[in-house]
């Protein structure tokens, strides 16, 4: 198994090789536009203008990256730096509510937020359903992901929430523990875009983590990297207290 400290140092390093920045979510670089879509929150800081993406796992009870609200190097919790807004795909509308506590997932980049109290109900926000086995590499799977991240490095953030197609990489491409990697010859996630979740199958199947190389481009060479829910999903279920 690999501990906290073996994960996060097998990340920078492989962030070094490659000459490129650990990107904090903000855009689909890229994508098109989506409507109508309820499988999303966005986080917010209320010191800063740096966000992330999340998906919600009940109505109180949200799946995101952990470096999105965690020290990176500690991996403590920062609870009381953000909160959720709910039931739009138009950034930075919806419903606000404040996150009570976080847990930091201490092996891979996924944390759960549990809200102060619960996300109304209504039909502009719903729970998706899980990978809870293990995810299938080897037949080049297409994935969708999707965000209000950047559209290019160093853009704006885009106020409609952008979709992505991406090709999935099997195991023999990426080796990276508790992560898929994927690419598109149409653009790749990007700063904003972090704990987003990426479906594939009617599942989320991944959790937007970082990208190597400039948001905007990815392939084989250079992919996306998300992480794999399907390996975290024992700890997902006992921490959100999920059924199934």
């Amino acid at each position: 198994m690999y501990g906290k400290c073996n994960f996060l140092i097998l990340l920078l390093t492989v962030l070094e090789i490659v000459d490129c920045k650990y990107h904090e979510l903000s855009r689909i670089g890229g994508g098109g536009r989506i409507d109508n879509f309820k499988y999303i929150v966005a986080i917010l800081n209320h010191h800063t203008h740096k966000f992330c993406g999340g998906t919600p796992l009940s109505d109180n009870y949200i799946l995101t990256a952990r470096h999105c609200v965690c020290d990176i190097e500690t991996l403590e919790p920062q609870q009381n730096a953000f909160y959720v807004k709910y039931g739009s795909t138009h950034f930075p509308s919806g419903k606000h509510i404040n996150v009570a506590d976080i847990h930091c997932n201490q092996e891979a980049d996924v944390a759960i937020i549990k809200l102060q109290g619960s996300m109304e109900k209504s039909d502009d926000w719903g729970i998706p359903s899980l990978q809870t086995t293990p995810f299938d590499t080897s037949k080049n799977h297409s994935a969708m992901a999707v965000g209000w991240g950047t559209t290019k490095p160093g853009g704006t953030v885009t106020p409609d929430l952008k979709k992505l197609i991406f090709t999935i990489y099997s195991n023999e491409t990426c080796h990276m523990p508790f992560l898929l990697c994927l690419g598109s010859e149409h653009g790749s996630i990007c700063s904003g875009d972090s704990g987003s979740p990426i479906f594939s199958g009617g599942n989320v199947v991944g959790v937007n983590s970082f990208v190597m190389g400039r948001c905007g481009h990815s392939n084989e060479k250079h992919p996306d990297w998300v992480v794999d829910v399907s390996t975290v999903y024992p700890w997902i279920k006992s921490t959100a207290g999920l059924k199934g």
